[in-house]
């Protein structure tokens, strides 16, 4: 059964995986529950900038774009909505190399399209700024419903 942000039962054609975009880790690249991404398993060593579909020490299935690769040949990865990297993931937990996506009935070949390529490595060079800005937004997120309880709290206790 496929929970959220996971991708446990991709549909299998060949060397083709094919599943529903779920979770917001690769948001805005791929929109949850609207887009169907196209995987194809690994037959090279994926680099940097791919969307690889991974499965975790924990046994959750993840896309994650690749933003480093070590010396030792470990991946370091990250969705484009995070903050945060995953390090050391191996060749050996892949399970796929993301080559497109379906969106409103239109396919986006990921090798056919230089600014896809270039969008990839935009997401990576651009990290420092939109973690800033996503941290800002969660904190100011936060703060609203702070204020919001306040005055909700306050307006129960003038009654």
């Amino acid at each position: 059964m496929k929970t959220e942000n996971n991708y446990e039962h991709p549909v299998e054609a060949g060397e083709y995986l094919f599943d529903t975009a779920v979770g917001d880790a690769m948001n805005p690249t791929l929109k949850k529950k609207r887009d169907v991404i196209v995987l194809k398993k690994p037959t090279q060593a994926p680099k940097k900038a791919d969307v690889i579909l991974y499965r975790s020490r924990d046994g959750r299935r993840l896309l994650r774009r690749i933003v480093a690769v070590a010396p030792d040949g470990t991946y370091t990865v990250r969705g484009d909505h995070q903050t945060f990297s995953e390090y050391g993931v191996t060749e050996g937990q892949i399970v796929g190399v993301l080559v497109g996506f379906v969106r409103k009935g239109v396919f986006y070949h990921r090798t056919d399209s230089p600014s896809l390529t270039l969008y990839g490595h935009a997401r990576i060079a651009t990290h420092p700024i939109r973690s800033l800005w996503i941290l800002a937004g969660e904190t100011l997120s936060l703060a609203e419903q702070k204020i919001k309880r306040k005055i909700g709290g306050n307006k129960e206790h003038e009654s």
